[in-house]
């Protein structure tokens, strides 16, 4: 189990993370947080040594055995604003940063994944859930930390773990307070300054496709070819195509992918 007084004296956050609940065993961490959120404060933090039952964005099962950070977050705001997005792309960049910390240059995938040498490495999951006005939006983080190689190569994803990549083991309680600081950082300034930097690394991953990137609604087998601008004040992707410019992706209906990552002829 985590040593919640080492991770506590890392942390340097207003709220994430000041309240904590840990289990050796669960169904989905990120269930379990849905289920809780209502009672809960803003930045209470679930953690599982393994889960038996995880899904991601699209139903996939995930391959969540003892080694693995299983992560949930609950954030709460008003409901004037949705935030999903936001939360997404945050988390994702500080998982990004804080593994880039330790000498680890991961590669960002749209919607919410993290690669290493084309394996993956970790995974972020965003849900939202209404109560009234009070809206609570539940940030899933999975990251592979010292899972067993040959496991995580056999597994469907086709993982890689961060303690094979270095060589040894790393501090749990350090790992998740410095990404629990980084993404409450990202996330006040963005809601508080509208500060953009949260944005960076995805921008990046942006220029080493030279901002081209496929997109179709769900169900269909046509990829459409645009040119990404950026996020818009919601995290939303802004694209132009052939007709019009100023587009908006939604990726609850659409899915994307980066344009080198595929034969552009594929399935036209």
């Amino acid at each position: 189990m985590y040593d919640f007084e080492l991770l506590n004296s890392i942390l340097d956050t207003r709220e994430v993370g000041r309240t904590f609940l840990q289990f050796d065993s669960l169904q989905c961490a990120v269930k379990k947080a849905r289920s809780i959120s209502a009672q809960s404060p803003n930045g209470m933090v679930i953690l599982a040594e393994e889960q038996w039952d995880s899904k991601g964005r699209n139903k996939d099962l995930w391959y969540s055995p003892k080694g693995g950070l299983y992560l949930s977050i609950i954030f709460k705001n008003n409901g004037d604003r949705d935030l999903a997005n936001v939360l997404n792309l945050a988390a994702a960049a500080a998982v990004h940063d804080v593994l880039g910390s330790i000498d680890i240059d991961t590669e960002l995938k749209l919607p919410n994944d993290l690669y290493y040498d084309d394996k993956k490495l970790g995974s972020i999951l965003v849900e939202k859930s209404s109560q009234g006005r009070e809206v609570s939006y539940i940030v899933g983080i999975r990251v592979n930390l010292d899972i067993e190689n040959d496991d995580l190569a056999s597994n469907i994803d086709k993982g890689i773990s961060v303690s094979h990549i270095k060589g040894e083991e790393i501090s749990r309680e350090k790992f998740v307070s410095d990404i629990l600081n980084d993404l409450e950082r990202k996330y006040l300034k963005f809601i508080e300054e509208e500060d953009r930097g949260l944005f960076q690394p995805w921008d990046r991953m942006f220029e080493r496709y030279d901002n081209l990137m496929e997109i179709r609604k769900k169900g269909n087998k046509r990829w459409k070819k645009v040119e990404v601008s950026g996020f818009d004040c919601d995290g939303c992707l802004v694209y132009s195509d052939c007709t019009s410019c100023g587009n908006i992706v939604d990726m609850n209906k659409q899915e994307v992918r980066m344009i080198e990552e595929h034969n552009i002829d594929e399935d036209r």
